[in-house]
């Protein structure tokens, strides 16, 4: 039972107060390096007690790792996890690449995620991403 009333959104402000972000999301990133923009769908699966996320893009495709809901002393809520991704190379554009990121998204209604990111790859890329349900 506790599984699905997390859902409902009245019983959800006063019990759980957990945001439903269950959904297709579509968005952009925006590389601190080069400051283009580059389009980026996310599909995140909730339930009461997991998340998962998971990304495609034209070069790439992701899952999450691990998935943190926190709240700051500010009370927003943000959503910290880590990802894993192939993608193509930056240095050799038919090679594909595997790397790691993490993203720190600031949930700012219950249908807008934005902030930061940075990966591991080589050369490191950094930069901000916002996304809206779809």
């Amino acid at each position: 039972m506790p599984r699905y009333l997390w859902k409902i959104p009245f019983i959800n402000r006063i019990i759980f107060k957990i945001p439903n972000l269950n959904g297709e999301w579509e968005g952009v990133y925006v590389r601190n390096e080069d400051e283009e923009r580059y389009s980026l769908k996310l599909k995140i699966t909730q339930s009461l007690s997991k998340i998962i996320i998971s990304s495609s893009s034209v070069n790439s495709t992701g899952k999450s790792i691990s998935i943190e809901m926190v709240k700051n002393e500010y009370n927003d809520v943000n959503l910290v996890y880590a990802w894993e991704s192939k993608h193509n190379s930056l240095i050799h554009p038919d090679t594909i690449e595997h790397m790691y990121g993490l993203s720190l998204l600031r949930i700012e209604n219950s249908d807008t995620l934005s902030g930061t990111y940075f990966t591991n790859r080589t050369p490191q890329t950094k930069g901000k991403c916002t996304f809206k349900r779809i």
